[in-house]
């Protein structure tokens, strides 16, 4: 398990809880740029399979020359422990991207172990594959069947099956890690007291409550929301994220420049923002003006 946070006064981190790295070298967290983009997805999730890793892939492959690991373009997958970054004879800024797979419903899609499969060779189940068939149907002209056929239930590990369904892509090959989850005891009322606290901590450090709202009124309706799943996805719930794809931009020391949820038309536009001087006031202005006119997912 890999974990980084940070608590500085006045700043919001970026607070990164895994269970583990699946593809990086001796399951290491991948060496961190001086820009780090990661992307919070669930696998069931038709939108992060269908826009968001899409978009992931276009960063990926635009700012190839400028990737944790890279020379001159040629590009390699980033792996944990050192190694330098592109760029550093231009003093230009190295970029690092990651993918955080996470769960906070569906559990029997959204794991790790159909996380290995989407990595290995494009499986997706259940939600995704319904969605990418009912677009691959819908570009033939609805032809060849129902979309429902992309039956929810998975093969048996090692088989075939019926409601397997592929991306229409390849994936790069950048980091990626499971996030860590872990249970609530719902009937720990103070316990419950304490999480509650401590996320309305971050959400005012986060100037995300307005001023006049007091801990009084917010803990109590915080608590009533806990109360509801006794599963946590930490990364998730960590960075006050309101659901997937979610995408966060940060620096070496964890601190966010930007973040928003949902599926904002150019990432890629705020990514490149991000990588010009003075970057974390326009990457962030851009991912407010991002996050001002998509709805929460």
């Amino acid at each position: 398990m890999s974990s980084a946070s940070g608590t500085d006064s006045g700043v919001v981190k970026f607070q990164l809880q895994v269970s583990e790295w699946l593809n990086t070298s001796d399951g290491k967290a991948p060496e961190l740029g001086d820009i780090n983009l990661a992307l919070v997805m669930q696998v069931n999730c038709p939108g992060c399979v269908l826009m968001a890793l899409p978009h992931l892939n276009s960063i990926w492959k635009t700012h190839k020359s400028r990737l944790v690991g890279s020379s001159g373009g040629s590009g390699s997958a980033p792996a944990g422990g050192g190694g330098g970054g592109a760029g550093g004879a231009t003093n230009e800024p190295t970029l690092q991207v990651m993918v955080i797979s996470t769960a906070f419903e569906d559990f029997e899609y959204n794991s790790v172990e159909n996380t290995r499969r989407l990595m290995a060779d494009g499986s997706v189940f259940g939600e995704s594959a319904r969605a990418i068939r009912q677009q691959l149907l819908t570009a033939s002209g609805g032809g060849g069947g129902d979309a429902k056929s992309a039956d929810s239930k998975q093969p048996a590990a090692g088989g075939g099956g019926g409601g397997t369904v592929h991306v229409p892509y390849a994936l790069e090959p950048y980091p990626v890690a499971f996030d860590k989850l872990s249970k609530r005891d719902l009937k720990d009322a103070e316990g419950l007291k304490k999480e509650a606290g401590e996320k309305f901590a971050r959400l005012v450090a986060n100037e995300m409550i307005p001023s006049h709202l007091t801990a009084e009124m917010v803990i109590p309706l915080i608590v009533g929301d806990l109360q509801r799943s006794e599963s946590r996805a930490h990364t998730l719930e960590y960075n006050d994220l309101n659901g997937t794809p979610s995408w966060i931009i940060f620096d070496r020391q964890y601190r966010v420049m930007a973040k928003w949820t949902g599926h904002e038309p150019n990432p890629e536009l705020i990514i490149a923002r991000a990588l010009k001087p003075n970057a974390a006031g326009t990457a962030a202005a851009a991912a407010s003006a991002a996050n001002s006119k998509q709805p929460k997912q």
